[in-house]
C-alpha cells in the first residue's frame, strides 16, 4: 500500500489586511484581519488581532479623533 505524499503548505503572502475601528461614542475597538496565502495562492489562514497593543499613543489619538469627527458629521447630516 502506498501513502500519498504530504503536501506542505507554506505561508508566502499576506493578501489582505482589513482594519476595523468601531466606536459606540464611549469605547473604541481597534481590530485587524489578515488573510495569509500559501505558495499556491490559496488561503492558508485568516488571523484576527487586537491592534491596541501595536498602536502608538499618537495613532490611537488620531483614530479616536477621526471616529469622533465622523460621528459628529454623521449626526449633523443624518439626524438633522
Amino acid at each position: 500500500m502506498t501513502f500519498p505524499s504530504a503536501k506542505l503548505r507554506v505561508p508566502t503572502t499576506i493578501a489582505t489586511i482589513t482594519a476595523d475601528f468601531s466606536s459606540d461614542g464611549t469605547t473604541t475597538t481597534y481590530r485587524a484581519r489578515l488573510d495569509v496565502l500559501d505558495q499556491n495562492g490559496a488561503t492558508l489562514q485568516t488571523l484576527q488581532v487586537d491592534l491596541l497593543p501595536y498602536l502608538t499613543a499618537g495613532q490611537k489619538t488620531a483614530i479616536d479623533n477621526f471616529m469622533a469627527a465622523l460621528r459628529t458629521k454623521a449626526s449633523t447630516e443624518l439626524l438633522a
